[in-house]
């Protein structure tokens, strides 16, 4: 990653995607408040563009909260998968999302997600495997978890499904 912005010395989350209200990055801010001030050492990028009043109500609450050190808006990328693969956490804060292409991306990539329960992310994430499903109200929680707890973060194991695979899919098919 070729991103004076984008630092991997600390633990890196990585939020991916439009900027728009039903992806709620404007929580982001205030769930990294408490990482924070729970001691997490971290640095959180959200990677995106596109309502300027969303980014605007983002930016504002980096600096209400005061963790501008911590969380940063990068903007959008041409070819954001360097992200995925250098981030230790994909964290998706989206209220639905009808097919959260994110989840196969950071798989394929072999990062762990950790998500809001929104209907399909039960569908895409195996719990305690690819990551965690949890309420968006307990989300710091989860994330301060496997920041601090090297043994819980190593037990994640994303990887695409088998029966996501092409030659399974061609395999049904032709039995079909």
């Amino acid at each position: 990653i070729n991103d004076t912005n984008f630092d991997k010395s600390k633990f890196t989350i990585i939020s991916i995607g439009r900027i728009a209200t039903v992806k709620r990055f404007t929580l982001i801010p205030s769930i990294a408040k408490m990482l924070k001030a729970s001691g997490c050492d971290f640095k959180w990028y959200i990677i995106g563009g596109g309502d300027q009043n969303e980014i605007y109500k983002i930016n504002n609450a980096i600096k209400v909260y005061n963790i501008s050190e911590n969380v940063i808006l990068l903007g959008a990328k041409t070819n954001p998968y360097p992200y995925f693969k250098a981030a230790d956490l994909l964290v998706s804060t989206s209220e639905s999302e009808a097919c959260p292409m994110i989840f196969n991306e950071a798989k394929i990539l072999g990062t762990p997600i950790v998500s809001a329960n929104f209907g399909s992310s039960y569908e895409f994430i195996k719990q305690n495997i690819d990551g965690y499903v949890t309420p968006i109200e307990e989300m710091h929680i989860v994330i301060e978890k496997l920041i601090k707890d090297k043994g819980e973060y190593s037990k994640l194991s994303p990887s695409i499904d088998n029966e996501l695979l092409e030659e399974s899919i061609i395999a049904k098919v032709n039995n079909i």
